[in-house]
């Protein structure tokens, strides 16, 4: 009685990927339009003029490929399509719709150090090594706060960085403040300062990317003065 009128609708893909859908009715689709398509460029031509009988053969297998190719490509595009309107990974490639082609963007850190008042004291600004990856720099966070094992030997002959790449990280960190050696030596291993510890993991925290350990729970922030970290491809790091 006057309540108005409302109408809900829901849609979905009709069959999930699959082998039969995604390549045997392609390539029968192909086989079609291959035929066709080679009988009427060649077919015609070979029983009127009285070319050899084998003649449509390469025509046939040169139609089905070209229409396979449209035709798988169509489907595909299709398909992303439908991905973005159900917000589902429906062929398995780990993404939904089109996957990103573009290279990697390059990881850049902004760190800024204050006090525990929150006044700002200094900031160093750079960018990472182009082979080190946001996941991979997020890898190598967990591990630091895991064990504190910054060595070569650990990261470079696991072939996670190149030797250029990872070194080039530790000077970077060093210069702004994250780690330090831990003995007077030239050559003494790295290890997080306090104020690294602190950064790294409320930057883990902020991008979701790993659930942290109760000794990672001990470490406290306000040792190292206040902030945050925040994901993406341009990290601020306030320490």
């Amino acid at each position: 009685a006057g309540g108005g009128f409302s109408e809900y609708e829901r849609r979905q893909p009709a069959r999930p990927a699959s082998w039969e859908s995604d390549v045997l009715v392609p390539l029968a689709q192909s086989a079609v339009w291959g035929a066709v398509g080679g009988l009427l460029s060649i077919g015609l031509p070979v029983f009127i003029t009285g070319w050899p009988w084998w003649t449509p053969f390469p025509a046939f297998v040169l139609s089905t490929s070209l229409a396979w190719w449209l035709i798988s490509a169509d489907h595909q595009r299709a398909l992303w399509i439908v991905e973005k309107m159900v917000n589902r990974d429906l062929d398995g490639d780990g993404q939904t719709g089109q996957p990103e082609t573009d290279a990697p963007k390059s990881v850049s850190l902004e760190v800024t150090h204050r006090t525990e008042a929150g006044t700002f004291v200094r900031m160093f600004r750079f960018d990472l090594h182009p082979s080190i990856t946001e996941s991979l720099f997020q890898q190598w966070g967990r591990q630091a706060l895991k064990n504190g094992d910054l060595t070569q030997a650990l990261w470079v002959n696991r072939r996670s960085f190149s030797r250029e790449a990872y070194t080039d990280l530790l000077d970077k960190l060093e210069s702004s403040g994250l780690v330090q050696r831990s003995g007077s030596a030239k050559n003494a291993p790295y290890e997080l300062t306090r104020t690294g510890q602190a950064t790294i993991r409320r930057y883990l925290l902020t991008t979701h990317s790993h659930s942290l350990t109760q000794a990672d729970e001990e470490i406290d922030p306000t040792s190292a003065g206040q902030g945050s970290l925040t994901g993406g491809h341009y990290q601020h790091i306030n320490t």
